[in-house]
């Protein structure tokens, strides 16, 4: 479990070119030397003291410590540090051949479990690798280029306190005469998300970008991934009930809406009974909503149930509305079957692999910050005074002026998703998606 802050670690050491000048001999650790010798038999701890020693000068001769930090320096400047980051991710394979040999050395001085627990932990070391190596160390030059190294640096205390107020550990009660236990249970993988939790938070709370923190929570979410494929843990919403969730909110934050602002409205334009049919027919279209299943219906199917339920509650909505007004009933309903389409047609991107993306998972999070929020609420500034409101009277813009806020606000949105979250290829195609999914209407197109 202690992987994932091994790799928020790890990341530290890679992006300042650092390692340890002095790794611990394992002659101090009696617990190993017993225990190989006992399981293993004579002999078998020194060969796998021979094969560390043999480990540690194969790195060594790949790479050179003091040139790394220079040719870091140097690409600073010039905006390269992909290209020095790229060309050490490629000694990967390599460096897995000279730890292999530790590896294999320390088989024989393990229970079962245990080896099945290392397997794990080596998937993960090598996933931590390829996260680090993203196309050619793209993520790492990302970190370093938005003084990720810096803000890690200046929140180590806080880093080991999220640590420590979960684990408990206390680095004065380890012994090298005790050897920890390696297998990864539910527990452990619930005690990761906490530390991730809090690390992020953290990170999101005093880092000058949101870079840092984004890398680290989508960096646990990789360690994750393979920690604790076969424990059950800590769920996180899923993208079903995010929308679920989404869709009662929006529902009754539009049924009080209904209450106060469109009474008025339906009085002039409709007469008496207006507003009592409106709202009779929301409700109704609202029960006859909730019967059909988003994830549990084909697409086709699922829209023309969108349409046929709201079928009266438009009808009712034209009669409130001015005779320039009426083709908002159609017009939103248009809107909310593209939204619908959006997410029927990238439920298979979103959720690869039966999870939404490390990348995408950190993108959420990142968009829930109150910062990122405010810019996201800018957006939509110029929509909501579109509407004009005189004596409880609503005054809805022309067709085209409603399409021209909505194409600046779905590209604003988008623009602004772009710019907070991690570069990714899913992303970039989801925020350009959501332009088209917004304007849709407007171009008179069904999803």
């Amino acid at each position: 479990m202690k992987c994932g802050v091994f790799g928020v670690i790890l990341l530290i050491g890679i992006c300042q070119a650092e390692i340890p000048a002095e790794v611990p001999d394992l002659d101090d650790f009696e617990a190993i030397k017993e225990r190989c010798e006992k399981k293993g038999g004579a002999g078998t701890y020194e060969k796998l003291k021979t094969a560390g020693e043999q480990a540690q000068s194969c790195i060594k001769d790949i790479i050179d410590v003091d040139k790394i930090k220079t040719e870091v320096e140097e690409a600073k400047k010039t905006g390269s540090m992909d290209e020095v980051f790229g060309k050490y991710c490629g000694k990967r394979p390599q460096i897995r051949e000279c730890v292999k040999k530790v590896y294999d050395a320390v088989q024989p001085c393990l229970e079962e479990n245990e080896k099945n627990a290392l397997n794990v932990t080596g998937n993960i070391v090598r996933q931590i690798s390829d996260f680090a190596c993203y196309r050619d160390g793209d993520r790492i030059a990302m970190f370093v280029a938005e003084k990720g190294v810096e803000c890690l640096n200046s929140r180590v205390e806080s880093i080991k306190s999220c640590v420590n107020q979960t684990l408990k550990f206390n680095p004065a009660t380890f012994s090298p005469n005790s050897i920890p236990n390696l297998t990864i249970d539910k527990k452990k993988c619930d005690d990761l998300t906490t530390i991730q939790n809090c690390i992020v938070k953290d990170l999101e709370d005093h880092c000058s970008s949101t870079t840092p923190a984004n890398v680290i929570d989508a960096l646990f979410r990789f360690v994750k991934k393979t920690a604790c494929k076969e424990a059950k843990t800590k769920r996180s919403i899923s993208l079903k009930r995010a929308v679920r969730n989404v869709m009662t909110i929006t529902q009754d934050q539009f049924r009080e809406s209904l209450e106060h602002k469109m009474k008025a409205t339906c009085q002039k334009n409709g007469g008496d009974g207006a507003f009592e049919n409106l709202e009779t027919s929301f409700n109704n279209s609202r029960a006859c909503f909730m019967k059909h299943r988003i994830f549990g219906t084909p697409s086709n199917i699922y829209q023309s149930n969108l349409s046929n339920c709201t079928n009266d509650y438009r009808n009712a909505l034209k009669n409130c509305l001015a005779e320039g007004e009426k083709y908002f009933a159609d017009f939103i309903l248009e809107l909310i079957q593209s939204l619908y389409g959006f997410i029927y047609k990238n439920y298979g991107k979103i959720m690869a692999g039966g999870q939404p993306s490390a990348e995408l998972t950190s993108c959420m999070r990142t968009l829930s910050n109150d910062e990122v929020q405010k810019k996201l609420y800018s957006c939509s500034n110029t929509t909501l005074n579109e509407l004009t409101i005189t004596n409880n009277i609503i005054t809805l813009p022309p067709k085209s002026q409603i399409c021209e806020s909505l194409t600046e606000v779905s590209t604003c949105i988008s623009k602004t998703i772009k710019n907070t979250c991690i570069r990714d290829i899913t992303i970039s195609q989801l925020a350009d998606d959501f332009v088209e999914t917004m304007t849709a209407p407007c171009q008179n197109k069904r999803r």
